[in-house]
């Protein structure tokens, strides 16, 4: 819940002091995705294991592994060129 423009409580709201409230909802994540997050992140201890998922699962393991090795591929490369602009600004 957001709530902007006044310290008091809620239930005693001054609209003459606030404009709006807004309301998120919002859920944890499935089971399912937890899973899939956790293989993929964790796909070198897993390899031996993976090929043994039925045919369904193993496209989604699959596609969540690519998708993490390319956020880890993004984040080195972008440590790397910071590494890099801060020796430039160093010397």
């Amino acid at each position: 819940m957001v709530f902007g423009g006044s310290k008091d409580d809620l239930h005693f709201l001054d609209t003459g002091n606030c404009s709006d409230l807004l309301i998120f909802q919002t859920q944890p994540y499935s089971l399912l995705r937890l899973c899939l997050d956790c293989i993929g992140k964790n796909a070198v201890l897993l390899e031996n294991e993976i090929p043994w998922l039925p045919a369904k699962l193993l496209q989604q393991v699959l596609n969540k592994i690519t998708f993490w090795a390319a956020t880890n591929h993004r984040q080195e490369k972008q440590a790397e060129s910071e590494g890099q602009e801060s020796c430039r600004n160093v010397s």
